[in-house]
């Protein structure tokens, strides 16, 4: 379902005109507790569905890769016209240790090891001074005026050419702006998805009991998912241990 199709359905159900405009279903407050909602399943419920790929190709010279609406990273890869490889995880002090010097200016290659890196910067702003700015950009890894959006990895070496990089991990679902936006959450469970917006909705009115209600109705649902990935995951064992 799209964001204008649910609102109509969110609007059939719960009879909520103030939140959904009953004669254009122009959005009046119903998209703030769609993506709460929304985003309370993406924390909530893992599993193999949850995972996600994110690819960019970046240019030479790049040693930090950002990442949108990234919450955990499992694997990175590489990849160019003739070869795919896995880059090995270390923690960033590793690199630091490893390739201490300004890291502009390590020789480029091709990178073999990646850390999740820091882009947070403090006192949290989108303005440097022109020294604190050179000195960021040369010593690792922050630095973008929209880095509350984004996580990152730095990876090492520098590379030498454009290189395609491939991150799977956990990632936030498309936020609802658009009357065509859709989510995985949307097209896969939306029935999910608008008990989500009432519970959220519940929530600001601080009725428990709703919310109580709401989160069963959705357990009820999503719960039997977790004896699918077991299925799966059991699938190639044949003999019990013991």
């Amino acid at each position: 379902m799209t964001f204008l199709e649910l609102r109509k359905q969110l609007l059939q159900i719960s009879g909520r005109s103030d939140l959904v405009d009953s004669d254009t279903y122009a959005d009046t407050g119903i998209g703030h507790y769609l993506n709460a909602g929304q985003r309370w399943l993406d924390i909530h419920f893992i599993g193999k569905n949850m995972l996600g790929r994110h690819f960019k190709q970046w240019p030479a010279g790049t040693y930090t890769v950002y990442i949108p609406a990234c919450r955990a990273i499992k694997e990175v890869w590489a990849y160019n016209d003739t070869r795919r490889w896995q880059l090995e995880k270390k923690d960033l002090d590793w690199l630091r240790t490893n390739f201490s010097s300004s890291w502009r200016s390590i020789s480029r290659g091709t990178p073999v090891y990646y850390a999740p890196t820091v882009l947070r910067e403090f006192p949290e702003s989108t303005e440097l001074t022109a020294g604190d700015a050179t000195y960021a950009a040369n010593q690792a890894n922050v630095l973008a005026s929209s880095a509350f959006n984004y996580d990152g990895i730095t990876i090492m070496s520098p590379l030498d050419v454009p290189t395609n990089i491939e991150v799977w991990g956990l990632f936030h679902s498309n936020k609802f702006l658009q009357d065509d936006d859709i989510s995985w959450w949307s097209v896969r469970y939306s029935d999910v998805l608008i008990n989500a917006t009432l519970r959220a909705v519940e929530i600001s009115h601080r009725n428990t009991q709703g919310v109580n209600d709401w989160t069963n109705a959705i357990i009820d649902i999503l719960g039997p998912l977790d004896q699918d990935q077991v299925t799966e995951d059991s699938e190639d064992i044949n003999q019990m241990i013991g």
